[in-house]
């Protein structure tokens, strides 16, 4: 028989060349015999085939010496045999999963390092479902870009339709209900005569008891406040719906005669806003108080809880989760982060040139807190106007303005200081028209405690309270000091829609607050004037580009990655709310420009839990924001890849050709000329007129365009210190001046006459003791 070379040991070879060592051939062949019998049986110890010698050589063909190594090896790791049977298991477990050919592929990759085996199987276990999933999901496997964009866009249109026509069917029902009701019948006529007569009418409260169910029918939506409806309306006039707007300012017991008649009820409100307001019993209390006797904290009544946080828990709840009103998501990034968790749905703000929105920290160093006086802060009354000057110097009224104040005194004095100026400049005479103001929102100057439901596109705000003249600061701010000033600070704070300007002299340094001290109004202020000082986000604006963990997916990235390859900045995730832009993409002739944004199908995209919010309202939104929008389909990018990159590089190009083209938010006013108005003073024609000129006082007569209180006014001009003693005040002197200003300001009712008069001698309330004498010189 033939022996193959190279098999036979050297040392037995020479053995073999000895005749008297030769064995027979019937030896040899059952020796050859006992072998194949021995390598049989060893083979059959192993379900699978018989581990190869060195990796290559079946046992049969391997040499005496390779076999006799190869069995010591295996002889020697004898108790590695339990994790050998496990891995054919797994391996046998895997190959259903993907293929044997797989398998094998693995287990003979050299190269792969151990700890990325576990990835590896992941995606080709995934890429195997993903094949199932597509070859049993007709819509899936037959997905064309083109015609599921057509698709979004006729539901977008019908979408839009479906709301018109549900506000054009109310109507239309409504007036077939009017149509319907007898003529004859009794109520209607009723309402037809009153509506015809000229004087002597019915009280309201008797007309809509005698025919409340026709109102009824012809207006079945009224608007009243809780005061009202106990007012006007009977216990058995019923509502099948009662809804309470800003319920947070409800007490439970002015809601009570409405909830009382309502079948079914809805309370609306928001718990982190405004409680129920003490300012107007604080008005009624000054009254009875002088001015030593009215303390900063004593001007605001606790009044408990509202009918929002008494029914809170006995009723379902559901948040409001879409912000719309702030067109720059840094305006609503703290109060989200700390009042709302971060549960609202806000939309990032693009970057471009001339977008002037955001925060604008104005610090006033020298400003200080009349805390024993007048209880204003004058340096912060001069920056105000100084701003709103700005504003109408660059806006005019394309950009609606508000003015909001910690106190009633601030804002009286920001009050006075423009009627100043409006004397000597008539571009403040804009301020008080009721035209030319975007969608007739005029301008305002309003205290803390009266502005919940205002919005403005741009807030200036004064902090009023600061350090005295000593240099020392009093933690004691009025409202933001008692139970819910957190609350009033978070209504403060989100009254506009593009820009807040902060007018204030303090430093977030300058309130200290000892560990567990209470005060939240205090610590929200600190944090919210190191947040507009600073800059610094409550959440991370933007993840940035590098780290692997700002993508929400390996789909995002690998667009990323194409789009970084074309030479475009890319900020993956950008905005501070919980539905960002997938991938923000700058401008290549301008990396600070940012306003394109490349949406994926994914994270953000499913967690919108309707088609509405999904492929509209979002889009929308965005859009309205300056965000032009290019979209990627996961389907479109894995399985047309060059169609989908060439697709999406072109909707780049067009989408940054627009972006150059936009508007910006609002455009600037024509420039305005300076004017010098002639100041008005009453002419010296008697002693009265003389004493008036003498006190430096002047009348403003404001015309129906330009004043917001609708009457004359007495000014004083010179400010100067107030008579805190009232016995210098002579009596006669106080007589006249009572004719004159009553002369002045006819008609005008008692309480306004002694307020002027006492603003007049340098009192800015109307204590107790100023009330007494100047009723006695009436």
């Amino acid at each position: 028989m033939d022996v193959p070379e190279g098999t036979v040991p050297p040392s037995l070879f020479e053995v073999a060349q000895r005749p008297e060592s030769r064995p027979s051939c019937e030896q040899l062949e059952q020796a050859l015999r006992e072998w194949e019998k021995a390598t049989e049986a060893i083979s059959e110890r192993f379900e699978s085939p018989f581990p190869k010698v060195k990796g290559t050589k079946p046992l049969i063909e391997a040499s005496f010496q390779e076999l006799e190594e190869h069995l010591r090896a295996m002889r020697d790791r004898i108790d590695e045999v339990q994790d050998y049977l496990d891995l054919q298991r797994l391996r046998e477990a895997l190959a259903q999963e993907i293929s044997n050919e797989a398998v094998d592929a693995l287990l003979n990759m050299q190269d792969l390092p151990t700890e990325k085996l576990p990835e590896v199987v992941e995606r080709l276990i995934l890429g195997k479902w993903l094949d199932h999933v597509f070859a049993s999901s007709p819509p899936l496997r037959e997905f064309r870009w083109e015609r599921y964009q057509q698709y979004i866009q006729e539901f977008r249109e019908l979408d839009a339709k479906l709301e018109e026509w549900a506000f054009a069917k109310t109507v239309q029902e409504l007036n077939e209900r009017r149509r319907k009701i007898i003529e004859d019948k009794p109520e209607v006529q009723l309402i037809r005569r009153e509506a015809r007569k000229k004087r002597r009418h019915l009280s309201v409260r008797k007309l809509i008891q005698r025919a409340f169910y026709t109102i009824l029918e012809v207006k079945p939506c009224w608007l009243m406040s809780p005061l009202s409806v106990s007012y006007f309306l009977s216990p058995d006039h019923q509502f099948d719906l009662v809804i309470f707007d800003e319920a947070s300012q409800v007490r439970p017991g002015g809601a009570i005669p409405a909830i009382y008649r309502a079948k079914q009820v809805v309370i609306c409100g928001d718990p982190k806003q405004l409680p129920p307001t003490s300012f107007f019993e604080a008005r009624i209390l000054e009254l009875a108080m002088s001015d030593e006797e009215m303390d900063e904290e004593e001007a605001y009544i606790p009044l408990g809880e509202s009918v929002l946080e008494s029914l809170e828990g006995f009723l379902p709840s559901v948040m409001l989760e879409w912000h719309y009103r702030s067109k720059d998501e840094k305006l609503i990034a703290f109060s989200n982060h700390v009042f709302y968790h971060g549960r609202l749905i806000t939309f990032p703000t693009p970057q471009a040139p001339g977008r002037d929105t955001g925060i604008r920290y104005e610090y006033q160093p020298e400003a200080v807190y009349e805390r024993s006086g007048r209880r204003i802060n004058r340096k912060e009354v001069d920056a105000v106007c100084q701003l709103i000057e700005e504003h109408l110097m660059k806006w005019g009224t394309s950009r609606s303005l508000g003015v909001v104040t910690m106190n009633e005194p601030q804002k009286e004095a920001i009050l006075d200081e423009l009627e100043r100026r409006g004397r000597k400049d008539d571009r403040f005479h804009v301020l008080w028209s009721q035209e030319g103001w975007p969608n007739g929102e005029v301008f305002f100057v309003k205290n803390l405690e009266t502005v919940q439901g205002d919005e403005r596109d741009v807030i200036i705000i004064s902090t009023t309270y600061g350090k005295g003249t000593d240099g020392r600061l009093t933690l004691q701010f009025g409202p933001l000091t008692q139970s819910g000033g957190e609350r009033r600070l978070n209504v403060l704070i989100t009254r506009a829609r593009e820009k807040i300007i902060l007018v204030t002299s303090l430093q977030p340094e300058d309130i200290r607050l000892a560990d567990g001290q209470g005060q939240d109004g205090l610590r929200v202020l600190r944090a919210y004037l190191r947040y507009a000082r600073d800059g610094v986000q409550p959440v991370h604006f933007g993840k940035g580009s590098t780290p692997e963990q700002a993508f929400e997916s390996d789909f995002e990235a690998s667009v990323a990655e194409v789009l970084q390859s074309w030479g475009y900045k890319v900020i993956p995730q950008y905005g501070v709310g919980p539905y960002r832009i997938d991938l923000a993409v700058g401008d290549p002739l301008d990396p600070t420009r940012i306003q394109v944004g490349v949406e994926c199908d994914g994270a953000t995209y499913h967690r919108l839990p309707t088609v509405r919010e999904r492929d509209r309202i979002r889009q929308e939104w965005l859009e309205r924001q300056g965000w032009k929008i290019v979209r990627v389909w996961s389907t479109e990018w894995w399985y047309q890849r060059r169609k989908a990159e060439k697709r999406l590089r072109s909707e780049l190009e067009e989408a940054f050709r627009k972006a150059r083209e936009g508007k910006k938010i609002a455009d600037r006013c024509p420039q305005t000329t300076r004017n010098k108005v002639k100041r008005v003073r009453i002419k010296s024609v008697d002693l009265r007129s003389q004493l008036l000129e003498e006190k430096k006082v002047e009348i403003y007569h404001p015309t129906k365009s330009d004043f917001y209180r609708g009457r004359p006014r007495i000014v004083n001009s010179e400010n100067p210190e107030a008579r805190r003693n009232l016995q210098d005040i002579d009596k006669e002197e106080l007589k006249d001046l009572i004719l004159i200003v009553a002369e002045v300001l006819v008609p005008c009712d008692l309480e306004y006459l002694m307020r002027q008069v006492a603003n007049l001698l340098g009192f800015k309330r109307l204590g107790k003791r100023i009330r007494e004498t100047l009723e006695t010189a009436i």
